[in-house]
This record gives C-alpha cells, sequence and structure tokens, in this order.
C-alpha cells in the first residue's frame, strides 16, 4: 500500500512539474499587481532588475489597451523561449521609435526573476505583463489557445511562439500570427522599422 502511494505522489509531482508556469505555489508578491488602464503610457528608469514589477493581464485588459491607443502590438512571450528573447532588443526600440504604438509584453510564464533580467538587459522601461495563470491555467499552449481564442473569436490558433496581435484603429486592420512577423506585415501598419 505504501509503494502505491509512493507512485501516485510521484506521477502526481511529475505532472505539476511539466504543466506549471511557474505560478504555482509562488507566494503573493509586490512584484506582480492587477492590469490598470493608468499605468499603460508611464515609463520608469529600471536600476536595477528587481525593480521591475509585473501585471497580470487577459483579453479583457488587453481590449482597454486596444480602445485607448491607435496602433498596439501584444507580444506574447515566455522567458524560455530563445526567438522571442533574442528578438526583445528589436522590440524595445521599434517601441521607442514609434511613439503611435503601445507595445504591449505579455509574458506566458512566472519566472520572474529570470523575465526581470532578460528586461532589464534589453532596456524595457515600461510595465510588463504576465498572462494571468488563474484564469488561463499554468498550460503554455492551453494558455496561448485560450487567449487567442478570446482575442479573435476564431479557432485559427497557431502553435508556436511568440504570440503576435497587430491592432490598428485608424486602418481598422487586424493581423495574428505565432512566430516571426515580416517587416512587409508591420510596415503594412504602419509601423517604422529600427535599423
Amino acid at each position: 500500500m505504501a509503494i502505491i502511494f509512493l507512485l501516485v505522489l510521484v506521477k502526481g509531482c511529475i505532472s505539476i512539474k511539466i504543466n506549471d508556469d511557474g505560478s504555482a505555489g509562488l507566494e503573493k508578491t509586490n512584484k506582480i499587481s492587477a492590469f490598470s488602464i493608468l499605468d499603460i503610457d508611464k515609463k520608469f528608469e529600471y536600476k536595477k532588475p528587481s525593480e521591475i514589477n509585473f501585471q497580470e493581464i487577459n483579453a479583457e485588459n488587453i481590449q482597454e489597451i486596444r480602445a485607448e491607443k491607435e496602433k498596439v502590438w501584444i507580444y506574447v512571450w515566455g522567458s524560455w523561449c530563445q526567438p522571442c528573447i533574442e528578438k526583445l532588443p528589436n522590440l524595445v526600440d521599434i517601441g521607442r521609435k514609434n511613439k503611435e504604438l503601445k507595445l504591449v509584453l505579455i509574458a506566458e510564464d512566472y519566472k520572474l526573476e529570470a523575465l526581470q533580467n532578460i528586461l532589464f538587459e534589453n532596456g524595457y522601461s515600461e510595465v510588463p505583463y504576465l498572462l494571468d495563470s488563474e484564469q488561463y491555467g499554468t498550460k503554455t499552449k492551453e494558455k496561448s489557445r485560450r487567449l487567442n481564442q478570446e482575442m479573435t473569436g476564431a479557432s485559427n490558433h497557431q502553435a508556436g511562439f511568440p504570440q503576435n496581435y497587430l491592432y490598428n484603429s485608424i486602418t481598422n486592420k487586424e493581423y495574428y500570427q505565432a512566430g516571426a512577423i515580416t517587416d512587409e506585415m508591420l510596415e503594412s501598419f504602419g509601423i517604422l522599422l529600427s535599423n
């Protein structure tokens, strides 16, 4: 009987570890707060990675941002996603170059220290977001699929990261894609590229 219990316990731990985005067992911290639309235009001068605080976000909050801004680029990424991280310096530069563009960085995972270090190294100066695990769960693919369904209202979810959502309210244009977005697509949204 003790052996069966141990196997179930081990199996449960393995299952939790595989599906854990880092939010399971995370103590409430002042590093994570609720979304606030009042913070979308704030700039910060982070002097060290640990000063970076996150807000939890969901599709409803993203719609609030879209209603406030003419051009929005939602970039869903993770601390584990090397292509996402490699793109960040370019994204930060594009965000600075395009004053009318709101770049919204949403981390899929809750590996706070790793996320803080990545953002700090890339000179990010705005509020970064975490995809709310209470609403979307802790499984990477499931989180991105559920967010996509809420954002697009369709079942056109593409596997892979980063997940990109582009909006231009001036031209009433929307675009969704997983993976890299071409320069031509960005330019079609009126986004000036970095050099």
